[in-house]
């Protein structure tokens, strides 16, 4: 009878130990997927800018070199780079010298608090998308940018070289409407990161890779925040099925190219140039990020199975092989021609 009441009581303990053991298991666990939990967050650069007022009221003949060595150039030790890193970019890093109109800006931004707008925004992709750390530094914009203003809605921005985590944020909060123009803004580069960080694979990117990878960004954002719109279908910029099979028509022999300077045409000339994307003579504004968005709303439409995290690890041609982007082209410009 003792005998089996310490068998009993081995058994209690076995368990018990049993059950805490799998306690602190799970503990370890939660707090592993806790210590794995990436770090989105916003940096503004108020105080930085607030130097560069002050220091230029009293020196202006100066302010190129003040700019640069106050608000841009700690940013850019930040992230290991330098001007020359940003490419066409780097215009948005133009000196601003309207001094009472930004400080205006700056007050604007801290005051509506915009880093825990844009970390609220980090936080919903994040649940679409799962990222690596992702770092949001956030810039006043030229107020005396017209085209700016009032074509961007006053948020612009782009996200870092391949393999980087930082996107750059650029914002006029003067203009009506920047509150929601930042959400698509920064879901659409944050989709940027998440695709550079885990797909990219070293090789030159072709225009196809462009149109897929902005494509999946506009829809990315679209899915996120529904609501906001697409730019170029809530714009004057959008054309007719039957304009789009022109265009298609010209760029599909051009697919494989990796040349930049066509790249520029289809997407980034017009900027330089006139002011906003796309070269006006032989593509209309917004050519490749209209295309690529309908190839990539294609390939969800005919792929509902397929999730977020996957079309995004997905190659740019399986993309499009799997769209019915040119039949659905060919119909719909049909029916436009006949209506």
């Amino acid at each position: 009878m003792k005998r089996k009441r310490i068998i009993v009581l081995l058994l209690i303990i076995v368990i018990t130990c049993s059950i805490v053991g799998c306690e602190k298991q799970n503990s370890k666990l939660e707090t592993s997927k806790e210590d794995n939990k990436p770090e989105l967050k916003a940096k503004l650069v108020d105080k930085e800018i607030k130097e560069y007022i002050e220091k230029a009221r009293n020196n202006e003949k100066d302010m190129d070199k003040l700019y640069r060595e106050i608000v841009c150039e700690p940013i850019w030790k930040e992230v290991h780079r330098n001007e020359y890193s940003f490419g066409w970019a780097s215009f948005y890093f133009n000196t601003i010298r309207k001094l009472d109109l930004l400080e205006n800006e700056i007050d604007i931004l801290v005051k509506e608090d915009v880093v825990n707008i844009v970390e609220d925004i980090l936080e919903e992709c994040n649940k679409f998308l799962p990222a690596a750390n992702t770092t949001v530094y956030i810039f006043p914009h030229d107020p005396t940018d017209r085209a700016f203003k009032y074509r961007c809605s006053g948020v612009g921005g782009f996200a870092m070289a391949v393999g980087g985590e930082e996107i750059f944020l650029f914002v006029n909060p003067t203009q009506g409407g920047w509150k929601e123009r930042i959400k698509y803004i920064v879901a659409h580069e944050y989709h940027h990161t998440r695709w550079r960080y885990k797909d990219y694979r070293g090789y030159s990117l072709t225009l196809l890779d462009h149109l897929i990878m902005e494509g999946e960004a506009d829809s990315f954002a679209n899915i996120v925040y529904p609501e906001v719109g697409v730019p170029f279908y809530t714009s004057v910029f959008s054309f007719p099925p039957s304009r789009e099979k022109e265009l298609w028509e010209k760029i599909k022999p051009n697919l494989d190219s990796t040349d930049q300077n066509y790249y520029g045409k289809v997407f980034l000339k017009g900027y330089y140039e006139k002011g906003f994307f796309g070269d006006y003579e032989e593509f209309p504004t917004l050519t490749g990020y209209q295309i690529g968005y309908n190839i990539v709303q294609n390939f969800i439409k005919n792929n509902p199975r397929v999730s977020i995290d996957e079309w995004t690890n997905m190659d740019a041609k399986e993309v499009l092989e799997r769209s019915g982007y040119e039949e659905d082209l060919e119909k719909k410009s049909e029916k436009y021609n006949n209506d």
